[in-house]
């Protein structure tokens, strides 16, 4: 599985651990769902992924510090959620077009 997309299809629940094994995936969208609790430490694993899409949802916590580690990551759209604490400086290690934060309790 590489393109997968979920988005807006009334979803609830949480984003399964079981994420970290979808290791050919490029793409990734659960937005405009009704997904809560944490983003899962392990999807850092996905060192393919280009593209990340969870905004729109009621994910809270905060952003992984691994999320550096994920140097293919092109676009991450996490706007409109629940999210805390600071954006995390391993972020500026990537080669980002689009970083989507804004509509969440982050400093």
């Amino acid at each position: 599985m590489q393109y997968l997309s979920f988005n807006s299809n009334q979803l609830y629940g949480t984003i399964p651990q079981s994420i970290e094994f979808l290791t050919h995936a490029y793409y990734l969208n659960f937005a405009r769902n009704h997904l809560g609790g944490t983003i899962p430490q392990n999807i850092t694993k996905l060192t393919r992924l280009n593209y990340i899409f969870f905004a729109f949802n009621q994910i809270s916590g905060t952003i992984p510090e691994s999320i550096g580690n994920m140097t293919s990551l092109m676009k991450i759209s996490l706007e409109n959620n629940q999210l805390s604490g600071t954006i995390p400086k391993e972020i500026s290690s990537l080669s980002l077009l689009l970083l989507y934060l804004y509509s969440n309790q982050i400093s």
